[in-house]
């Protein structure tokens, strides 16, 4: 087990001002063996599966599901139609150029290895 002057510090697991775990920090020092397990600063054995089972009991009826989704939905920018109309038309514009593109890429190299290989003649 590594231990001081080794080149590796541990982190504070609490922290000094909001006295709250840092996860990420003490969970990845605790899987190489250098967090503090079960110490100060290490959440009450439990918590995940405590905090997955409060998760699962928030759950919301569908009428209000329904207003939410509702109301989320009149808060975005939908684009105007005039906008969807470039939009599609850029798209199919570029499809084409690139279908194009690869197509005349991919006659070149059939025909470069026609060459070399001299198959297909």
């Amino acid at each position: 087990m590594r231990g001081a002057g080794d080149g590796f510090t541990r982190p504070n697991c609490v922290d000094k001002y909001q006295k709250r775990f840092v996860a990420i920090g003490c969970r990845a020092w605790a899987l190489v063996g250098l967090g503090p397990i079960g110490g100060e600063g290490s959440p009450p054995e439990g918590a995940a599966q405590q905090e997955e089972r409060q998760m699962a009991a928030k759950t919301t009826n569908p009428f209000t599901f329904i207003q939410q989704v509702r109301t989320e939905t009149s808060k975005v920018t939908w684009p105007t139609r005039r906008e969807t109309l470039i939009s599609t038309v850029m798209v199919m514009i570029f499809a084409t150029i690139a279908s194009i593109f690869f197509f005349l890429s991919d006659q070149a190299i059939a025909w470069i290895v026609e060459i070399i290989l001299g198959i297909g003649r």
